[in-house]
């Protein structure tokens, strides 16, 4: 049986935190992932739920700026 991590609201504000700690802007994560600033902004005050989607290119980013602290040029 396969199992499912299901990426919740609040993973995705613990990424975009982590993000903003590691000196990450709002609007940059947003161009990264592929969405609005207000979007990211709104899901990491708590107002808003990410679309699965959102909430998995947050993973992805997080994963990736951990293991690679310096922001590549296409990141900012």
């Amino acid at each position: 049986m396969r199992k499912c991590i299901r990426l919740t609201a609040m993973n995705a504000q613990h990424a975009i935190e982590q993000l903003r700690g590691a000196g990450w802007s709002d609007a940059k994560i947003a161009r990264v992932v592929g969405c609005s600033q207000p979007t990211i902004t709104r899901i990491r005050h708590g107002q808003s739920d990410p679309r699965e989607s959102t909430a998995r290119e947050l993973q992805k980013l997080l994963t990736a700026q951990t293991l690679n602290p310096a922001p590549t040029q296409d990141a900012a």
